[in-house]
């Protein structure tokens, strides 16, 4: 970060051989040219911080992007599921509704074909 540099330390900046006169040296580089150096440190690491700030908040809204389309993918799946089974379950319902039909048309032909007599015969049979 910024350190404060004495008024010294501003004078030797300039003369050369200077080690403070590399830009790593001194993170504010505008620090001898305004007149509010301290300013300008602490802006420039406001600055810092904020794209810093911009970059998490961009990825955390990502991430939370991310959780809810899977939560909603989960819930789709769900619901696909679920009619899945309940297709299945109509199938076998309805199978089952034309198996009742044809056995109730078989039994209701089987009867109308008998004669009244073959039937008063079948019961005299039964009784003997």
């Amino acid at each position: 970060m910024c350190k404060k540099i004495s008024t010294a330390q501003r004078r030797d900046m300039g003369k050369p051989g200077n080690r403070s006169q590399s830009p790593d040296a001194n993170p504010c580089k505008a620090r001898k040219q305004h007149p509010y150096p301290s300013l300008v440190c602490w802006l420039r690491q406001a600055d810092t911080k904020l794209e810093d700030l911009r970059s998490a908040l961009q990825s955390a809204s990502r991430e939370a992007l991310e959780k809810k389309l899977r939560m909603e993918q989960k819930k789709a799946e769900t619901q696909i599921q679920q009619l899945h089974d309940d297709l299945e379950h109509e199938k076998a319902a309805r199978v089952e509704v034309e198996r009742l039909v044809r056995t109730s048309e078989e039994a209701r032909k089987s009867f109308f074909q008998q004669s009244p007599l073959d039937t008063r015969n079948a019961e005299k049979k039964s009784t003997v």
